[in-house]
């Protein structure tokens, strides 16, 4: 018996693949050569975002949204006005005074030199040394020319080149002008009509997905404001705090450095690092000693691994739902469309992407590719490691599972989903008899462990239910049943170290047993129940033998576990019953619990004698 399948033919595939891969080219070649627009937009919006806050707050103080806004925009832009001439001037002091530590770097490479005099670094410096004086190329005049006479010199009138080039810096100039005029114009349009704006786009989107457009809208909203407020206030504060410290040390031009660092940690998870690399490389020429540029490396490492272990998290309170290798690689991506701005750009750009893969069914692969939530639950996780025979792997989620609380629960939530994906995918082709017994085997192998407590040492487990017995009081008696095939073993085995075993005696059957032996055993042994163990999605061979027992003893407990996890297949639960089964569980827990619940009737019948009796022959 085949599958049916509801997805649409392979060429309708093909054709809906290329579509989409037709529109990701046009889109991203047209944000690559009309990023003259695109680059302004998306500037305007980012301030937007970042100002919006602030115009909330003035409005909250009774101040008009015209005045809010024009007052927000315009401290924005002096401050960046300010702080563009204030690094331009430190810049310009900085490459003028460099000459002047010329004597304390050539001190530090001599040290570094002596060190490395009588070591291998010494043999590759002559090999370097030997290698340069090979390709040298010689210069003096050849033999018999005895040097010929210079050329004569011509003199023509010099256009200073400047002039030259001066049609260029004014286009650039004008563009950049421009550029920033519009973008100061857009953000102040942007905070004034924010409601006219988020309703057109409510409105594109139709009134029928207008809930899942109001929420795609607000989430995305939410994390990139949120986002770009508490970073704002980390980084100002980091490069405050970097500046102090270098000031403190005695290192020329902190204030710069620490604008450097504030500015380069939009930059995710390097910025910070390679904005160190500047006042590092100038500690190593203005110190004469090495304990300047060991203080400086020691301040930015504190200050890092205070605000990325302690202070982000606190301030964050949750991430923007794009995790550190998707955030990265965007990062790159929009480097490689917009550069420098792309750059600064990528995290809000990347959220909306991620947003937009979260409620558009079609882009639901941005959402998976580039979101911070796990894809895979614990127990498909734990399966798909054992289908690639990564045994360490698989055996290290378990030891995570039993460090948890309940760690009882890591056989329904690890052991039978993994055998229950594997007799389904066995069953319909997908896996072959070889993958499928290594699954069932390791599982077994799992099993071992856990019970010998060599490589798992499970939590003590407790076992709820009536008070255990008195020492003199028998045990009560079950018989666990594998219905079938192999699958069906293991959970009985786990069933068992899951009940007490001062107050149950479990016996097992394996699945070659046959079902007259079955119930031939059952007439000697008297047990007072049967727990048949069936693995999804086989029931057949269940319900056949519910009815043999249900026949042979009339009054018999008898349950089945059909170990599908969720209970919810009512029609295969009905079927069982008119079987004859007493109990359908669905879990290994849910059995337990079950048979707690019947001690006191169990135990009454095993020491009253009401047990099913053998039928007596003649």
């Amino acid at each position: 018996m085949t599958r049916k399948s509801s997805s649409a033919p392979p060429w309708q595939q093909a054709v809906v693949a290329l579509s989409y891969t037709v529109l990701a080219v046009v889109v991203i070649g047209a944000l690559y050569w009309a990023q003259v627009v695109f680059i302004p937009v998306a500037l305007s919006i980012f301030l937007a975002f970042l100002l919006n806050p602030l115009v909330r707050r003035l409005q909250r103080l009774g101040v008009g949204r015209l005045w809010a806004v024009l007052a927000s925009v315009l401290t924005a832009a002096v401050l960046l006005a300010g702080l563009t001439w204030f690094v331009g001037r430190q810049a310009t002091d900085l490459l003028a005074e460099l000459p002047d530590y010329s004597h304390n770097i050539k001190a530090k490479v001599k040290t570094l030199r002596d060190l490395g005099a009588g070591s291998y670094l010494a043999g590759v410096e002559k090999l370097l040394a030997d290698l340069e004086e090979e390709l040298k190329v010689d210069q003096s005049p050849e033999p018999g020319t005895g040097g010929a006479e210079p050329p004569p010199i011509v003199v023509r009138p010099v256009t200073p080149s400047w002039l030259g080039r001066l049609p260029g810096y004014l286009g650039s100039t004008m563009v950049w002008l421009g550029g920033l005029v519009l973008v100061l114009v857009l953000v102040i349009f942007l905070l004034l009509n924010r409601e006219d704006m988020r309703n057109r786009v409510l409105r594109l989107a139709g009134d029928h997905r207008l809930s899942f457009a109001t929420r795609a809208m607000e989430e995305a909203s939410k994390r990139i404001s949120r986002y770009l407020l508490m970073q704002l206030i980390v980084n100002v504060c980091y490069g405050l705090v970097l500046s102090l410290c270098l000031t403190l040390i005695r290192l020329p031009y902190a204030p710069l450095w620490g604008f450097i660092a504030a500015v380069l940690r939009y930059i995710p998870y390097v910025g910070a690092w390679v904005a160190s690399l500047l006042p590092i490389l100038l500690s190593l020429a203005v110190f004469e000693t090495w304990w300047g540029p060991l203080g400086v490396l020691g301040i930015i490492l504190v200050l890092e691994l205070l605000t990325s272990n302690f202070i982000e998290p606190w301030l964050y309170g949750q991430t923007i739902g794009v995790s550190e290798v998707g955030l990265l690689v965007c990062a790159a991506f929009w480097t490689f469309l917009w550069g420098p701005i792309g750059l600064v750009l990528s995290a809000p750009l990347t959220v909306c992407i991620v947003v937009l893969g979260k409620y558009v069914p079609p882009l639901k692969f941005l959402d998976i590719l580039l979101g911070d939530k796990p894809v895979l639950s614990p127990s498909v996780w734990f399966y798909q490691r054992l289908l690639a025979r990564d045994v360490d792997e698989a055996k290290e989620l378990v030891r995570t599972r039993l460090t948890q609380p309940e760690p009882e629960k890591l056989y329904d939530e690890f052991y039978l989903p993994a055998l229950h994906r594997a007799c389904f995918a066995h069953k319909h082709g997908d896996l072959t008899g070889e993958d499928e017994a290594f699954v069932v085997d390791t599982i077994r192998e799992f099993l071992r462990e856990l019970h010998a407590g060599s490589g798992l040492p499970p939590e003590p487990v407790e076992h709820p239910g009536p008070l255990a017995p008195a020492a003199d009081e028998p045990k009560v008696r079950v018989m666990a049943v594998a219905a079938r095939n192999r699958e069906d073993e293991p959970p009985l085995a786990m069933l068992r170290t899951l009940l007490d075993p001062q107050r149950w005696e479990m016996e097992t059957a394996g699945a070659d047993a046959l079902t007259g032996e079955l119930v031939e055993r059952a007439d000697d042994e008297e047990p007072a129940a049967v727990l048949i163990g069936c693995v999804p999605p086989g029931v057949t061979h269940a319900r056949y033998l519910c009815k043999r027992l249900r026949a042979r003893f009339p009054g018999m407990k008898i349950l089945v576990g059909y170990w599908d996890g969720d209970g919810k297949k009512e029609r295969v639960r009905q079927l069982l019953q008119e079987a004859g089964a007493d109990e359908v569980v669905s879990l290994l827990l849910e059995a337990r619990d079950r048979l707690n619940s019947l001690m006191a009737v169990l135990s009454e019948r095993e020491a009253q004698g009401h047990a099913p009796r053998r039928r007596r022959k003649g």
